[in-house]
């Protein structure tokens, strides 16, 4: 009897059944993966097709978005001011207060405003909020694409002791309705923030120490997806996309605006512990968060204290006419507002919005090249893309 190493042992067990064949190897082939438009992986809808050989992303085709196209500039055309304002704050609900902030500020280059001091330090006040906010949002979903719950649930727990905060001072959790044409609402009084503010610098240094070298989270994410300072400039990236791998330029030291020249900016991280992975963009968030919570508690004792003017601003003759623009540094990064004011400035003809982010779309097929497949949710995450602004 000649032994098969296919056959069995014992003729009785291999009665009604075929041999069984050898396995022939095959070389690995390439499979498209399609990733949404709406997956638990993206927080916002976006529909990639990545290229995978394996569990690595060979390749991936430009991103698809438009899911949540609203036609902002269509709705805004003919509108009056205030109502224009609300529409363009709803375009994004995590730099809702910098879209407004910037088109306020083109609307004020246009007719001469200026404002008081009291008013400049509360549009800082709530720009900030809004960053610790979005910061908070983006650690949050990156922990949990990393798979660590207790992180990304500290995260939404912040943001809405926050929130509640918010609502108690405006009568709403987000859209808050701050910046006014010359100003800021009368009826803000900005002292039940300064507990929950004060309550936020533990949490930051529990962060700090979460995302940095030696935490859990930013030991478990170091050397993903590293993006070396001289692709990030090459690639025109923006936000924390870019700031994990560089120092980028900062308008609210640069060209400062609001009541930015009131108040002390803290200096941002040394360019020496930016790494360009995804642990580096997270240790920036963090960093972030605290420099944000150094200017908002500057505010609040500024305006708590009645040390700032309240008068309201007066023409200062520098007037442009009907056209206005301006740029703010937002959550995502710098966005600019150019407007055209119908003749009596009692309504808006036309209003372009550029918000930060393209360069970072436009990129995302490259940076997800070579990453591992389970790797990408967390990648998606640390990039702070924004489709909101986006799909305007």
């Amino acid at each position: 009897m000649v032994y098969s190493p296919h056959a069995p042992a014992s003729g009785r067990h291999s009665r009604g059944r075929p041999p069984v064949p050898a396995r022939k190897e095959h070389p690995t082939s390439t499979v498209i993966f399609p990733l949404g438009p709406y997956h638990p992986a993206l927080p916002q809808p976006l529909a990639l097709s990545l290229r995978l050989r394996g569990e690595t992303i060979t390749g991936a085709d430009a991103p698809a978005t438009g899911f949540g196209h609203r036609g902002i500039a269509d709705l805004v055309a003919g509108k009056p001011l205030e109502d224009a304002l609300a529409i363009i704050e709803r375009a994004c609900s995590h730099a809702h207060e910098s879209h407004r902030l910037v088109v306020c500020q083109a609307i004020e280059s246009a007719t001469g405003l200026t404002l008081s001091s009291s008013a400049r330090l509360t549009r800082t006040l709530f720009a900030e909020i809004e960053r610790i906010l979005a910061r908070f949002w983006t650690l949050g979903m990156a922990a949990r694409a990393a798979g660590f719950p207790a992180p990304f649930q500290d995260a939404m727990e912040r943001r809405e002791i926050l929130f509640d905060a918010l609502e108690t001072v405006t009568g709403e959790r987000v859209y808050w309705a701050v910046s006014i044409r010359g100003g800021v609402r009368p009826d803000l009084d900005v002292a039940p923030l300064r507990d929950p503010l004060t309550a936020l610098e533990p949490t930051v240094a529990a962060w700090r120490v979460l995302a940095g070298p030696k935490g859990s989270l930013g030991r478990a994410l170091r050397g993903a997806a590293p993006i070396p300072a001289e692709r990030a400039d090459a690639l025109g990236l923006t936000g924390l996309a870019a700031r994990g791998s560089r120092i980028l330029p900062d308008l609210r030291t640069t060209t400062p605006y609001a009541g930015y020249s009131d108040v002390t900016v803290p200096a941002p991280p040394s360019p020496d512990t930016l790494k360009g992975d995804v642990a580096s963009r997270l240790a920036v968030a963090v960093d972030d968060i605290g420099r944000s919570l150094t200017i908002a508690l500057a505010c609040v004792e500024s305006l708590v204290s009645g040390g700032v003017s309240r008068a309201p601003g007066a023409a200062s003759g520098q007037a442009t006419g009907r056209d206005g623009a301006s740029t703010v540094e937002g959550p995502h990064g710098p966005v600019t507002a150019t407007i055209t004011l119908a003749g009596d400035a009692a309504a808006v003809t036309r209003v372009r919005l550029e918000p930060p982010g393209a360069a970072n779309l436009a990129a995302l097929p490259a940076l997800l090249e070579g990453q591992p497949l389970a790797q990408a949710p967390v990648i998606l995450a640390s990039l702070d893309l924004c489709l909101e602004c986006l799909d305007l």
